[in-house]
């Protein structure tokens, strides 16, 4: 092999280093984090560990700009040595725009799992208000976790059982059928206390190729796919009334939801389709001298 691409620092990146350092091989290394990997791992062991496998890996790929800062920052990286390249997702044949749908204007979606830092319960909290304008909304949640059981508790305490369904974990080839389905995908995303958060959000892209509206949590990595008010909606993050003014504000301006949706389709199409992501990955992976991915 010419090169071991290993995703995530710990423990794929760990191994692969410790293999070439003891082996002698003469192989190059790559290593992507992916986020939770390199925010929410800490400890003064598991620092220096992931300073090891970085200083000891030739290339380093983050998915966002933030966790570039962050590796430069925290990990002493060189700035050269990190890129920073999002994974891709399939915007040509599987989350597209399903014309044959028809669409909820009052539907929302959350695409994740049910983890304190996908920030869901925050969601849930924000509905009052808006039913109390638009009872007609309702809400998918898609996904699973250890929070499950207290967000069901927590929609029947306000009793939003009538306007909350949940769906529950789902293949990835059947998640586009229920975002062409709805107008507003919500990713209420928040920074857990351990610092873990958001490496990007890819759901973003994906519920953006099917056509809806994203309103999201303002965090660093979410503004490198979200502009506030050209390609989604920001709000303050762990702030239910801000989530529900944001929502009652796109559902009642279709011009600015269409406009938004517009901007949206073509910023991702460009910079996050995996025919594209494919093409920078292969250049990284081929940089190398006397290397070659073709």
């Amino acid at each position: 092999y010419d090169v071991i691409h290993a995703h995530w620092i710990i423990p794929q990146g760990l191994v692969a280093t410790l293999v070439r350092s003891i082996g002698r091989f003469k192989l190059a290394i790559v290593v992507t984090s992916h986020g939770a990997d390199l925010f929410a791992l800490n400890g003064k062991i598991l620092t220096w560990l992931k300073r090891k496998v970085v200083k000891s890996s030739d290339k380093i790929t983050v998915v966002s700009s933030t966790m570039k800062s962050y590796c430069v920052r925290e990990l002493n990286v060189s700035s050269e040595k990190v890129i920073v390249q999002s994974m891709g997702v399939d915007l040509q044949n599987r989350f597209t725009i399903n014309p044959a749908k028809k669409r909820n204007p009052f539907g929302l979606v959350f695409v994740g799992r049910l983890v304190e830092k996908k920030g869901a319960k925050y969601l849930i909290d924000s509905l009052p208000k808006v039913l109390s304008r638009y009872p007609q909304v309702h809400l998918l949640i898609i996904g699973d976790g250890t929070l499950e059981f207290s967000l069901k508790a927590q929609v029947e305490s306000l009793s939003l059982m009538k306007n909350v369904t949940f769906l529950g974990a789902m293949q990835n080839s059947q998640i586009p059928n229920y975002l062409n389905e709805n107008s507003i995908a919500v990713v209420p995303s928040i920074v857990e206390d351990n610092g873990d958060q958001e490496g990007l959000g890819l759901v973003i892209v994906e519920a953006i190729g099917c056509g809806c509206t994203v309103i999201a949590s303002d965090l660093p990595a979410i503004r490198d796919v979200v502009s506030d008010g050209h390609t989604g909606v920001l709000v303050e993050s762990k702030s239910s009334d801000a989530l529900a003014a944001a929502i009652i504000k796109i559902i009642e301006n279709p011009e600015l939801q269409q406009m938004i949706k517009e901007n949206a389709k073509n910023y991702v199409n460009d910079k996050f389709d995996w025919r594209g992501v494919g093409q920078r990955y292969n250049e990284i992976l081929s940089s190398f001298p006397g290397k070659s991915c073709d």
